[in-house]
């Protein structure tokens, strides 16, 4: 399907913010709703404009400096400009998302460490959404055709990947937790991208799990998170305070 402007070009947005998805309470299979794994990462839009690339995260901040092997990836996209929303993970040793793993790699400053960290834990970029393409702003066409345009528009690479979509919820969920991810999110075909916007037509659905631990301390945090960082919590293992 070629991708006809119903009016004048636009201009690339320099500023968009992500939509969101609502707190689901349990996956379901209907005709009009797809589903896609929630991806334990960086929730990141990716500014492409011929070959410059600026990864932008959900608050904000300019990750593409902590990301310039898959700057290089997305700099190959054969369009003038095009915005595409997605997720960057990073795996651990055992090929599974670790979300620590992508922590510790944003927290690298020098170009010698950010290059071991390319090759030792490569960072994958997972997009499931196409917002803007060669002059086209796509935010009121339904998802199902977005999700049609990006299966024809992005370039795959081992670096750059189209997100998984199905209308199986319950398959779904049981292979996204089996291969280490979050859960699902769904979406209903016929929603349009309301950018900064939590509607109901996105529905992240996350497994129940509950469990008792022990409180063992706490990290410094960051701006205006300074007092508190995150929770150290652990649990017993007979005589032992094992670390969670």
């Amino acid at each position: 399907t070629q991708l006809v402007p119903t009016g004048e070009i636009e201009a690339m947005p320099q500023k968009l913010d992500p939509m969101h998805a609502e707190i689901g309470e349990a996956p379901f299979n209907h005709p009009e709703w797809m589903w896609e794994p929630k991806l334990d990462g960086y929730r990141v839009l990716a500014f492409i404009d011929g070959t410059k690339v600026k990864l932008r995260s959900r608050r904000g901040l300019d990750l593409t400096p902590a990301f310039p092997r898959l700057s290089a990836e997305l700099a190959k996209q054969s369009v003038g400009d095009m915005v595409l929303d997605g997720e960057i993970v990073a795996f651990d040793s055992n090929g599974k998302p670790s979300f620590n793993a992508l922590q510790n790699r944003v927290q690298l400053k020098s170009a010698p460490e950010i290059a071991g960290a390319d090759r030792t834990t490569p960072a994958v970029y997972f997009c499931f959404d196409l917002v803007h393409f060669a002059g086209v702003d796509l935010r009121n066409t339904p998802y199902r055709d977005r999700r049609r345009y990006l299966s024809q528009c992005l370039l795959p690479s081992p670096l750059v990947q189209l997100v998984h979509a199905t209308e199986d919820a319950a398959a779904l969920q049981k292979a996204a937790l089996a291969s280490g991810f979050e859960g699902i999110v769904g979406k209903k075909k016929d929603s349009k991208y309301e950018s900064g916007r939590r509607p109901a037509q996105w529905l992240k659905v996350n497994p129940t799990q509950t469990g008792d631990f022990l409180i063992g301390g706490y990290t410094q945090g960051k701006g205006s998170r300074g007092p508190l960082g995150a929770i150290a919590v652990g649990y017993r293992e007979k005589n032992k305070l094992v670390y969670a």
